[in-house]
């Protein structure tokens, strides 16, 4: 089963995968719905999901990405069974795509509503540059020598988008 119904570039396409509501004043919404491009554009999108890069400019860890429901609620229990079970396959391959992109010994999974209440997780590739002391919760609070500015980040989402789907040719 291939979790992923369209891959996109940097222009945002009409699509009928919109969200089921729009919550204006939240960010993931409005990059869901198509109102606004987040940086590196949409990554992935599913039926009930979209995928997008971390939005933190500078970056400190490239492949940071969000997986990010398309409904707009702080509570994972509200989200669908479907939903609910689909993200697990989802997040897989995604821990697959991001170990191979970025060479990472491990990807986290962190898992919480934003701070304007929409339900996301995130994946954190994590290798030997993060210090022991920002492992974990820490993570959020780790700033890098070397974080990567937007060109960086719109590299890596190019070439997350190629190696995706080139990947999807292959199944």
């Amino acid at each position: 089963m291939r979790p992923v119904v369209s891959l996109r570039s940097g222009i945002r396409k009409k699509v009928s995968l919109l969200a089921t509501e729009t919550n204006h004043s939240c960010d993931y919404c409005r990059w869901v719905a198509g109102l606004d491009r987040p940086v590196g554009g949409i990554l992935l999108e599913t039926s009930d999901w979209v995928v997008i890069h971390h939005q933190k400019i500078p970056c400190p860890i490239p492949g940071w990405i969000h997986v990010v429901s398309r409904h707009h609620t702080p509570v994972f229990g509200q989200l669908s069974e479907t939903s609910r079970s689909g993200l697990f396959r989802l997040l897989e391959s995604l821990t697959q795509t991001l170990t191979q992109l970025t060479r990472a010994d491990a990807v986290d999974w962190v898992m919480f509503p934003s701070a304007g209440g929409h339900w996301n997780a995130q994946l954190i590739p994590v290798n030997r540059s993060v210090p022991p002391d920002f492992r974990g919760p820490a993570l959020f609070s780790w700033q890098p020598d070397m974080p990567s500015g937007i060109l960086g980040v719109e590299g890596f989402c190019d070439h997350f988008r190629s190696f995706q789907a080139e990947s999807l040719s292959r199944i």
